[in-house]
């Protein structure tokens, strides 16, 4: 399915999309949307990513990719277009939504629909199929062995909003994959990513 949204035309046209992640220390959200940011360059153009707060294992940890600027930003994204969180447990501590645009997207890893999950009027406004969840960790335990679901929440961004071609999204993955782990486990990393693009896009072809 080729995706045409507000935020893939927005990309096309130049504007400046940030997306950011939650999740928590030690989880890899900063590679996540290092990720994010080397598929869109992939696609042609400049992307930034960095991370705000502390890195101490298990302590909520804010990442940023900010697309058509290459420069990092210092303090997280106040207007994100995308909003993408690692970890669910996060959403106890900290406000996910806060800033995200009316018009903004929300991917979850989680199993659960995002009805279920009580997020609020934020959430409740955007416009339809705007939020949605994957088991991104499930889906790398099927095909890499391990909850790792940096690749799949990758794939599924690509479904959901268009901000990345899937092709780019491979090319990052098998990028970021083969520079520490076997051809195996960069298979798997890909299978992910193509099994969670396929789960959303089916999504958004049903609606």
């Amino acid at each position: 399915m080729i995706v045409t949204t507000g935020v893939s035309a927005a990309v096309a046209a130049g504007d400046v999309v940030g997306v950011r992640f939650h999740g928590r220390g030690g989880q890899g959200v900063l590679a996540l949307a290092e990720g994010l940011a080397l598929a869109v360059r992939h696609d042609g153009h400049p992307a930034s990513a960095w991370s705000f707060g502390a890195q101490r294992t298990g302590a909520p940890l804010v990442c940023c990719c900010r697309i058509n600027d290459a420069t990092p930003g210092t303090a997280p994204l106040a207007d994100p277009r995308v909003v993408v969180v690692r970890d669910v447990s996060v959403m106890g501590a900290v406000d996910v939504l806060d800033g995200l645009a009316r018009d903004g997207w929300l991917l979850l890893d989680t199993p659960h629909r995002p009805a279920e999950l009580g997020l609020g009027p934020v959430a409740a406004a955007l416009p339809p199929h705007h939020a949605a969840a994957v088991p991104a960790s499930e889906l790398a335990r099927t095909h890499l062995g391990r909850p790792m679901p940096n690749s799949a929440l990758l794939g599924a961004l690509a479904a959901l909003t268009g901000v990345a071609s899937f092709a780019a999204v491979e090319h990052a993955i098998t990028e970021r994959t083969r520079r520490h782990s076997s051809r195996r486990a960069v298979r798997g990393a890909l299978a992910a990513a193509e099994a969670a693009y396929t789960l959303l896009a089916s999504v958004e072809q049903a609606g």
